[in-house]
């Protein structure tokens, strides 16, 4: 089971169409609905697709998601240029595995693929 949190409607549409036909099950959410749905769902996976903007959500919602379920692996989708030394540390430390946009859907299904079989080692 996947949690899909993606700031832009669009992008967010989009992977949960190409993971549950992947046959995964998603829960798609926004920021604002984040909390929620982490407190009261039980996920094999957190897939991320928020612009680290001046609102600092990206920081947010990691700690929001390891502080919640620590265990959790988290993926985070973005763009190379946004991946720099001054990327916050803390936010680094916290996703397991960054991938570059734009993805094509082979590659980001290999990679739920290949973390979630770590898991379960």
């Amino acid at each position: 089971k996947i949690l899909l949190v993606a700031d832009d409607p669009d992008l967010s549409f989009v992977y949960e169409a190409i993971l549950t036909s992947k046959g995964y099950i998603v829960t798609a959410t926004d920021i604002t609905k984040l909390e929620n749905h982490i407190k009261k769902g039980l996920f094999n996976l957190a897939l991320i697709d928020i612009d680290d903007d001046e609102n600092n959500n990206l920081p947010n919602v990691l700690h929001l998601i390891k502080r919640t379920k620590p265990g959790i692996p988290v993926i985070s989708l973005t763009l190379v240029d946004e991946i720099s030394i001054d990327t916050n540390e803390e936010s680094h430390e916290k996703v397991d595995l960054f991938l570059e946009k734009p993805i094509n859907p082979d590659s980001l299904t290999d990679a739920i693929d290949d973390i979630l079989s770590k898991e379960i080692e």
